[in-house]
C-alpha cells in the first residue's frame, strides 16, 4: 500500500494498529511500500507481490469509504491470481452517518462517487 502520512502518522501505522486490535498479534505484516498511484494500479501491484511470493491468502485492509469500490478490484485480481483475498475496512477517515457534516467528508463522498461510476 502507499504510505502517505496523514496529520503525521503514516497510514501503514494505522493499518497495523487495526490488525492488531482484531486480534492478529503475531502474524506478519509485510508492507508494500509505493509511491502514490492510483488504487487500481495499487491494487494489481499488491497482487503481483503476493503472487511472486507463493501467497494464498491475503487480508487486505482498506479506507471504509474504499472499502466496497477497490475491494471488488483485490477480489478479482485475486481469484485471477488464485489467491483468497479477505477485505477489511479501518474505520477511520469517513462516517457514513455523518459524511456531510464535515468538508473532509463530502470530498471522500464525492471522490469515491466519481470513482465508481467510473467502473460501472
Amino acid at each position: 500500500m502507499s504510505c502517505p502520512d496523514s496529520y503525521g502518522v503514516s497510514e501503514c501505522e494505522f493499518a497495523e494498529t487495526a490488525l492488531r486490535n482484531r486480534g492478529y498479534l503475531g502474524v506478519r505484516i509485510e508492507w508494500l511500500r509505493t509511491e502514490r498511484i492510483p488504487d487500481e494500479m495499487e491494487a494489481g501491484k499488491a497482487i503481483q507481490y503476493l503472487r511472486e511470493r507463493g501467497a494464498k491468502s491475503a487480508i487486505i485492509l482498506l479506507p471504509n469509504y474504499k472499502t466496497r469500490r477497490l475491494g471488488r478490484v483485490y477480489r478479482r485480481l485475486g481469484a485471477q491470481s488464485g489467491i483468497r483475498v479477505n477485505v477489511w475496512s479501518q474505520e477511520r477517515e469517513f462516517n457514513p452517518q455523518r459524511w456531510w457534516r464535515s468538508r473532509e467528508g463530502q470530498k471522500r463522498f464525492a471522490e469515491e462517487f466519481l470513482r465508481l461510476t467510473r467502473l460501472l
